[in-house]
């Protein structure tokens, strides 16, 4: 990461911020040294302004580059055809073509979107779409009151593609955050192939131990499912290696009871990008750490 650019224009630290439907999870850095990590139980700018700009004056900073982290429930997807426009087009044509799927009024939907797998002619696409306003309020605050640069708006999901070098042989990577469900992807070279939520799955450390194999024995099922899925519809390399970014308090459980289930390796995710960072929470802001990595190049196919 070329931190040096920042301060050649006069940006002096970073600010993370993952945003949620119910809080707003900030990470501050300077260099390469996380200062601070505080919680704010607010979405809104106007509301995480003062804890913000607090959190700013403690360390003596004034010129952040920020960039914004959205979780999956502050955005809305779907995924369609591609329209048979010009590159620069699709975005506008998307806008009409999702008014039935998502429920974000035309005039306030910030859309953005990517390409998905295909097996066949059709090309379709993955539409992300999120409210403008909120966003705009957001860039408003940043740039107007503190005082610094908006540099990127990222979804969880495509940020944990940086984790993954783009040489990498296939691989399944099951993350879960706290009170939410695991989430399964499947990346082969920092592409993503498959993003689903595993349902059942949510507060895995806090099930009673006699519920949990039951429960693993489930998740194997759903990950044998997107395995064969991977290999036989979308006609990729089968995948070696399957990696867990779960709860610390059932991560060696899982592990040993898939390795019995399934015919790949399951390891815990190990990664550059958590390294050093000595917070419990460190699954919990993975993706919010993962967008300090800067790719080669990220793409997704679904």
């Amino acid at each position: 990461m070329d931190v040096s650019r920042w301060f050649k224009s006069g940006l002096d630290c970073q600010l993370l911020i993952g945003l949620s439907a119910a809080q707003t999870t900030v990470l501050l850095f300077k260099d390469e040294q996380c200062l601070e990590q505080i919680v704010i139980p607010e979405r809104l700018a106007s509301a995480c302004f003062d804890a913000l700009h607090a959190l700013l004056n403690q360390h003596n900073l004034k010129h952040p580059a920020v960039t914004l982290v959205l979780a999956d429930d502050c955005y809305q997807h779907a995924e369609l055809d591609k329209p048979s426009v010009p590159d620069e087009e699709v975005a506008a044509a998307l806008q009409w073509s999702v008014k039935e799927l998502i429920s974000i009024e035309p005039d306030n939907m910030q859309l953005d979107y990517y390409d998905v797998a295909s097996t066949g002619s059709r090309q379709q696409v993955r539409v992300i779409a999120a409210e403008r306003q909120w966003l705009s309020d957001w860039g408003h605050m940043v740039v107007s009151q503190l005082r610094g640069e908006l540099h990127k708006v990222l979804i969880e999901e495509l940020c944990l593609l940086n984790l993954f070098d783009e040489a990498d042989v296939p691989t399944m990577l099951l993350w879960q955050k706290q009170g939410g469900e695991v989430q399964l992807l499947l990346v082969h070279k920092q592409h993503l192939y498959l993003s689903r939520s595993l349902r059942g799955s949510a507060n895995l450390e806090s099930m009673a131990s006699e519920l949990l194999p039951s429960i693993i024995d489930s998740l194997s099922l759903e990950v044998q499912r997107a395995l064969d899925y991977f290999e036989s519809n979308l006609r990729q390399p089968p995948v070696k290696i399957v990696k867990l970014a779960l709860p610390e308090a059932v991560r060696q459980l899982v592990q040993m009871q898939m390795q019995a289930n399934l015919a790949v390796d399951v390891e815990p995710l190990e990664t550059q990008a958590i390294s050093g960072f000595s917070s419990p929470d460190d699954i919990a802001v993975l993706p919010i750490l993962a967008a300090r990595v800067e790719p080669a190049e990220v793409a997704a196919e679904a």
